[in-house]
């Protein structure tokens, strides 16, 4: 599937934490685009030789939505062209991409159970699977998803996920002393399940930093055994805010 050039003109920004903002936009034509996929927005840079630089947002939102917006999550990083463009946008104000691109698709048969492990914005291709057609239709009897985040204040999507018949599993490595979920990284919790849990029905699929995917990769098919066809990646590497795509694993 190639990708068009679109105008997208924003219809609505909140901020879902004090870092992380989710963008509605109405693009130009309509976007079709299989649950997972991202598009790539032209961030404006007079010190490129184009005059912009790219960069990267998985879509966030149903591929058939009731009032023809789209939605991206975007983390506001300091230094970070694409997110201080894009939070910088007004209602009305207009940006370009391109879209779609990506082989991250959901692809759990009934009979086997999702798992979805993500840190941060690597949740919104997750939510765009969940709300798809084809997983309430089609989709696995049981589903989980482990979401790391620093603390409380970083939590994303509440209650959006239990909505879709999702058991959800936040895993937060600096928590207050008030918090009674899961202490610790995604990684932990995974460690924390026993070997007589469902390790050979599960597709996984993980989505964040590369540190964390590489991590759950090498925990899952080590130490659990899994095979490497059940378990789908796509990475984001921070830095230089790109996001590098490796594909599916396997």
């Amino acid at each position: 599937m190639l990708g068009r050039e679109l105008t997208c003109e924003i219809r609505e920004t909140i901020w879902l934490t004090p870092t992380v903002a989710r963008i509605k936009f109405a693009p130009s034509r309509s976007i079709h685009f299989e649950p997972g996929q991202f598009i790539s927005v032209k961030v404006p840079d007079p010190k490129s030789a184009d005059g912009f630089v790219k960069r990267a947002y998985s879509l966030a939102s149903t591929n058939r939505p009731a009032d023809a917006c789209f939605e991206i999550c975007v983390k506001l990083v300091e230094g970070g062209k694409g997110s201080t463009y894009l939070t910088s946008l007004r209602v009305g104000d207009r940006f370009k991409a391109t879209a779609p691109f990506g082989d991250f698709y959901f692809e759990t048969p009934p009979e086997r159970i999702a798992c979805f492990v993500c840190t941060g914005t690597g949740i919104a291709p997750f939510k765009s699977m969940v709300e798809s057609p084809l997983f309430s239709e089609s989709g696995p009897a049981q589903s989980l998803l482990v979401l790391g985040v620093r603390d409380e204040n970083e939590i994303l999507y509440r209650d959006e996920f239990e909505t879709k018949g999702v058991e959800v599993i936040h895993a937060l490595s600096v928590p207050s002393k008030a918090w009674r979920g899961f202490r610790g990284r995604v990684t932990d919790y995974l460690a924390s399940l026993p070997s007589s849990w469902v390790w050979k029905s599960v597709d996984f699929y993980l989505c964040g930093n590369g540190k964390m995917v590489n991590e759950v990769r090498d925990y899952l098919v080590e130490h659990r055994k899994v095979q490497p066809q059940y378990i789908r990646q796509e990475v984001y590497f921070t830095p230089s805010e790109h996001r590098v795509r490796q594909g599916n694993a396997a």
